[in-house]
């Protein structure tokens, strides 16, 4: 058994932000989204490759994701290598994906949860850039001024929606994702990383 996880913020005042790209991704070829009051997430069913998945959207807000992806781990008794984490990363530029796995959380809080829960960083993640990039195509992390410190910069740039045509481009992507997700169930890890990266 697998599981995908996007991570979010629930609540339609960040259903279109930044930070919410792990939901909005899995939302373009997920359906069926279930509430399961137990886990405090949204969940889904499928079937892949003979394997049984489950999508989750965690409703606990980023900084608690790690509760619902713990409780459904232990419930399924799912291993840590077979879940896989899809969310925003602040230091890729827009629309570029890397797989990776056994890392630190990067300062992401939907991780830093994750990895506190299930006391391991061996989980699979799908960073997915949310930076805008300079002419050479490298990101370009927002940077604090004189009042405001860079970590409120960071946040409030990630807490800002998107643009119809950056959704569009999401949308364009996540046929990759899914790709890239039914690989890693069929394949594993070791192949996904050479495929995709």
């Amino acid at each position: 058994m697998y599981l995908i996880v996007g991570l979010g913020n629930p609540g339609e005042k960040y259903s279109k932000t930044r930070h919410n790209v792990g939901f909005i991704l899995l939302d373009f070829f997920v359906n069926g989204w279930q509430k399961d009051k137990y886990a405090e997430a949204l969940v889904s069913k499928d079937f892949i490759n003979g394997s049984d998945v489950i999508y989750v959207k965690p409703e606990t807000f980023m900084n608690d994701s790690g509760r619902s992806v713990s409780y459904l781990k232990e419930k399924f008794e799912i291993p840590n290598e077979n879940i896989f984490v899809v969310y925003d990363d602040i230091d890729l530029p827009f629309g570029e994906i890397r797989i990776s796995h056994d890392r630190g959380d990067g300062g992401h809080n939907g991780i830093k949860s994750i990895v506190s829960c299930l006391e391991s960083r061996d989980f699979t993640r799908l960073r997915f850039g949310i930076a805008p990039s300079s002419e050479d195509g490298r990101a370009i992390k927002p940077k604090g001024g004189f009042f405001t410190p860079a970590s409120k910069a960071v946040s409030n740039f990630v807490l800002k929606d998107f643009s119809a045509s950056d959704l569009e481009k999401i949308k364009n992507l996540s046929a990759k994702v899914e790709e890239i997700i039914k690989t890693f169930v069929k394949e594993g890890r070791g192949v996904v990383m050479n495929k995709f990266n």
